[in-house]
Order: structure tokens, then sequence, then C-alpha cells
């Protein structure tokens, strides 16, 4: 390979970060790859100033690398987080 050619980096998280930024509610990501967490959290507190609730979901990317489709998983996890959220945020 020809080290003097240049390959485009594009930075897909900076829109993202930047959306975040914007939110006035409770920010929580989920996340597929445990590896993934720690850079992503440092970049994303470049743009975001307040706490983000953190969720990985356990073996979805050994699943999705086995080539699972992840889709109906991911919803259903996330459905369960927020209705988790719900129930803890009522004043008992």
């Amino acid at each position: 390979m020809d080290a003097s050619l240049s390959v485009p980096m594009i930075e897909i998280d900076v829109p993202f970060f930047k959306l975040l930024k914007q939110q006035k509610l409770p920010l929580t990501l989920f996340f597929t790859n445990p590896q993934t967490v720690e850079g992503t959290l440092k970049r994303l507190y470049t743009y975001v100033t307040r706490e983000v609730g953190v969720v990985v979901i356990p073996k979805a990317f050994d699943l999705l690398m086995a080539g699972w489709r992840m889709t109906k998983l991911l919803w259903q996890h996330c459905k369960m987080h927020q209705k988790m959220q719900r129930l803890h945020s009522f004043p008992w």
C-alpha cells in the first residue's frame, strides 16, 4: 500500500455530539461494544458538560459479529431501560 495516499477521515460522532449538546432531557447512550465506551465518552465530553448515562447491552457485540440482526433486541432493551427510568423517577 502506498503510504503517500491520504485516506479521508469522516468524524460521524461530531454531528451527533452537537445534537446531544442541544438536548435538555437527561442523556443515556446505549452501546453494543463495551470497548468503545471510554473513547466515545472522552470525545463526547468535549461537547457536553453534563453527566451522561451509559448502558452496555450485554452480548450485543458478540451477536452482531456473529451476524445476528439486532434491531428487535436493541429496541426491546431501550424500551426496558426507558420503563426502568420511569419507575425510578416516581417519588415513593
